[in-house]
């Protein structure tokens, strides 16, 4: 199957210990020939999640508990719940959650179905807030009373302030291109637009035979050239010449 498409790359796991994992379930084939499963995490995972102790809405944090425990019991099976539920307690303490977050995410998530639960009267607005400790829940309460549902939204990150310092990555960018032919002549270019879309433009009037709006279809057509529009690793020289004009056409050299 792999030889199909150079993409398409299978593999094959074998047990070890009577255990195999698939996907985030770790199968355990037991010696009365039945089957356990329980959660799979890598030999590398360290269990790191959100700390309890940062600076984030108290229903997010407690999102991160409800959702580790609510996957601990949809996979794991009877005889694995509790260590799954013990190991996810250890992790929880190391992630700087107190003993109350846990035991009232632990009561939540496993309650039996069928309980009685509040109905949620539907709110008249919401009001989108981004989280402060010392005020959001003095104004969520205020509004409340309002009927009005507050959302939290939680604090930039330090990525986003910063921002980035990469340029953008291949041939969606303006600038100045070039293209070489299969002797090895070359036409360079400066376009305002991205540089892909303009040499799908070559290559669409080389297709039409349009040779008045390409010099690199003109040439192409005239000479019998073969145009290399698969070498893009040389296409791109803008970080050599600087970038473009708007407005801007293609000069051939």
């Amino acid at each position: 199957m792999n030889n199909v498409h150079p993409n398409i790359k299978f593999t094959v796991g074998t047990e070890k210990d009577n255990r195999l994992p698939f996907l985030d379930i770790l199968i355990e084939r037991r010696a009365d020939g039945s089957l356990g499963h329980s959660v799979y995490r890598k030999p590398t995972h360290t269990d790191p999640y959100l700390n309890g102790r940062s600076h984030h809405h108290p229903a997010q944090k407690n999102g991160v508990l409800r959702t580790l425990i609510h996957r601990a019991k949809a996979v794991s099976d009877t005889e694995n719940l509790k260590s799954g539920i013990e190991h996810l307690r250890t992790t929880f303490r190391l992630n700087g959650f107190t003993e109350g977050d846990i035991k009232m995410a632990l009561k939540s998530s496993l309650k039996k179905k069928g309980e009685a639960e509040k109905p949620k009267v539907k709110p008249t607005a919401r009001a989108c807030l981004p989280y402060v400790s010392t005020v959001s829940n003095k104004i969520a309460r205020i509004l409340r009373r309002h009927n009005v549902e507050t959302i939290h939204k939680p604090p930039g990150k330090l990525e986003a302030l910063l921002g980035t310092t990469k340029d953008k990555l291949g041939l969606k960018t303006s600038g100045v291109y070039r293209i070489p032919c299969e002797y090895d002549q070359v036409y360079i270019g400066e376009t305002g637009r991205t540089i892909e879309k303009w040499l799908k433009e070559h290559e669409r009037c080389i297709r039409l035979y349009y040779l008045n709006n390409s010099a690199v279809a003109e040439h192409s057509l005239e000479n019998g050239h073969r145009i290399k529009f698969q070498d893009r690793n040389n296409m791109p020289c803008q970080q050599l010449l600087g970038p473009c004009r708007k407005g801007s056409s293609g000069n051939q050299t």
